[in-house]
């Protein structure tokens, strides 16, 4: 009884008293819970996202560098090239000049390259580096030239 009387008196005061064996959510009178992973802990990360975001980063460091050459250039990311095998390779992009388009193909990228570690740092420079070859192909430029601020250009 003294249980239904403290209910009744937290519902006529505005209060929420979740009761025990309630299908309510609440803990300690709180209603919102946080995220899995808190606070203090990094969001979570995936593979797939990172590269997105290695490869975007990386058009827009060529961008400002070549903003006239890359006005009407688009990249897209594909997971993986419909015809995979060429007997001798497998594509790591592809690019249609009629578009001014270029596609990088995910999986080739981080599945096939040999790897010298495994790390992030090292999965950055692998993907940047096919950035480069892929845009400088589609503009007809050698990759070290789209980066003329750095190597004395």
């Amino acid at each position: 009884m003294a249980r239904d009387a403290g209910a009744a008196a937290a519902a006529a005061d505005g209060t929420s008293a979740a009761l025990p064996g309630s299908r309510r959510r609440q803990r300690h009178g709180r209603a919102v819970r946080s995220s899995a992973t808190g606070k203090y802990l990094p969001p979570l990360r995936n593979r797939r996202d990172d590269f997105d975001l290695i490869v975007s980063q990386t058009v827009e460091y060529i961008r400002s560098a070549w903003p006239e050459e890359m006005a009407d250039v688009t990249v897209y990311v594909a997971s993986a090239p419909e015809e995979a095998i060429h007997g001798d390779h497998i594509d790591r992009w592809t690019i249609d000049e009629s578009s001014r388009s270029a596609t990088l193909f995910r999986m080739p990228i981080t599945r096939f390259d040999f790897k010298l570690d495994d790390d992030d740092l090292h999965r950055r420079i692998l993907i940047e580096g096919h950035v480069f070859r892929a845009i400088a192909e589609l503009l007809g430029k050698e990759p070290w030239d789209l980066a003329k601020f750095r190597y004395g250009g």
